[in-house]
C-alpha cells in the first residue's frame, strides 16, 4: 500500500495485491482533490463504494471490524458492484454534529451509455447516534464485467451481473442506525 498527501488539497492511495502468488492486481487506487475544505471533495480512480454502514468503514482496505462481510457485498452473491470510479463527497458540521454524504458513478457494469448512480448519506449526533441511508441504481441495462477493456483494472471483478446473463436492471437501497 502507498499513500500520499499534499496538505489538505490532494490525497492519493494505491493498494496492490498478489493474486494466488502469481499476478499483481490493483485492488484500489485513487486520487482525491479538495474542492471546498471538508464540504466537497472529488475522488477519481478505483475505490470502494460507500454503501451502508459497512462499506463506509472500509474506505481504503477491506477489513473485518467485528462483523462478516454483508451478503450484498459478498463475492459469491453481490447485489451491487463494490467499487466505483468517480465520487463527490464531503461532510458538513451542523452544531458539532456531522452530516456525511457521497454521490458516485463509474464505468462498472455499464452496458452502453447509461450512468449508474450511488448515493449515501448519514447524520452523526455527538458520536452517540448514527442514522443513514444508501441507494444504488444501474440506471438502465447493466452487463457483466468485461476483461476485453483496456480499463479492466478500473472495473470490479466481483460483478452482481453474472457472466451467464446478457443484462440486468436493478436498484438497491438500505437504511441503518447505530
Amino acid at each position: 500500500m502507498l499513500q500520499n498527501a499534499k496538505g489538505d488539497l490532494f490525497n492519493s492511495f494505491l493498494n496492490l495485491n498478489i493474486d494466488e502468488g502469481e499476478k499483481i492486481a490493483v485492488k484500489n487506487a485513487w486520487f482525491e482533490f479538495t474542492l471546498s475544505k471538508e464540504m466537497l471533495k472529488l475522488r477519481l480512480g478505483k475505490f470502494y463504494r460507500p454503501f451502508g454502514l459497512y462499506n463506509e468503514v472500509r474506505d481504503s482496505v477491506v477489513s473485518r471490524i467485528f462483523t462478516e462481510l454483508p451478503e450484498y457485498l459478498d463475492t459469491h452473491h453481490p447485489i451491487i458492484s463494490p467499487t466505483t470510479n468517480l465520487m463527490f463527497h464531503g461532510r458538513i458540521n451542523v452544531d458539532g454534529n456531522l452530516l456525511h454524504y457521497s454521490l458516485s458513478t463509474g464505468n462498472d457494469l455499464r452496458a452502453k451509455s447509461q450512468t449508474p448512480l450511488g448515493m449515501d448519506m448519514y447524520y452523526e449526533y455527538s458520536n452517540l447516534l448514527r442514522i443513514g441511508g444508501s441507494y444504488y441504481t444501474s440506471n438502465g441495462n447493466a452487463s457483466p464485467s468485461s476483461n476485453s477493456s483496456i480499463y479492466t483494472w478500473l472495473q470490479t471483478i466481483d460483478s452482481p451481473v453474472q457472466s451467464w446473463m446478457d443484462k440486468d436492471k436493478f436498484s438497491s437501497y438500505g437504511a441503518y442506525m447505530r
